[in-house]
């Protein structure tokens, strides 16, 4: 209980000595800047790719796909780790 107690104060510290050192700007208009636009196109054809190689077929659509992992220790490490070995193997990573 010490130790939570602790940890708590501690990010508590942490979280207010950084919002006062730092200044953020937080872009609140919900549209991409021209690089992330740049990048997304790019990034387009080689998930085309990717999907066409995976699936063995031509696709009418070509979805966005994210992964997330969440957790902290060591059993969802490890899945976590295994899903990216896999999906790895079977070529849905580049």
């Amino acid at each position: 209980m010490f130790l939570c107690r602790k940890f708590f104060l501690f990010s508590i510290l942490f979280i207010f000595l950084f919002s006062t050192i730092m200044s953020v700007d937080v872009d609140t208009s919900g549209k991409l800047c021209d690089e992330e636009i740049s990048y997304l196109n790019r990034r387009k054809e080689s998930v085309k790719n990717a999907l066409r190689k995976f699936t063995k077929r031509s696709l009418s659509y070509y979805p966005k796909i994210g992964l997330c992992f969440s957790g902290g220790g060591y059993r969802s490490m490890i899945s976590s780790l295994g899903f990216m070995l896999g999906a790895e193997k079977i070529g849905l990573l580049d």
